[in-house]
């Protein structure tokens, strides 16, 4: 029988706790965004954006700042905003999310 290093032995066991880790975090992860008086007004709402969505959430909201998030959160949740929120850059977001045509992980 080999013998195997208390060294090895943790080098091996948080590999595998790292491999738990991550499914479980890809799981569940995910940024709860405020959407109150967003949708409708005197109305608390969230959309929760998963991990999985950030992949194509993260370049509008790079190229959009915070009207590109609105144009997310529109998408995810197949709603559009009340009129404040309609500007012309959220239009310009939610027609590039359109034509990207993301699979949507995401919740409303």
């Amino acid at each position: 029988m080999t013998k195997v290093s208390n060294e090895e032995q943790s080098n091996n066991a948080n590999v595998l706790l790292c491999d738990d880790l991550l499914g479980l975090i890809k799981g569940s992860f995910g940024i709860a965004m405020n959407a109150n008086d967003f949708f409708n007004y005197a109305c608390a709402d969230m959309v929760l954006i998963d991990a999985q969505d950030l992949e194509w959430v993260l370049p509008i909201y790079k190229k959009y700042s915070w009207r590109g998030i609105d144009a997310c959160m529109a998408y995810i949740a197949k709603q559009i905003p009340i009129k404040p929120h309609i500007t012309k850059e959220f239009k310009e977001a939610y027609a590039e999310i359109e034509k990207i045509n993301p699979k949507v992980h995401s919740e409303y």
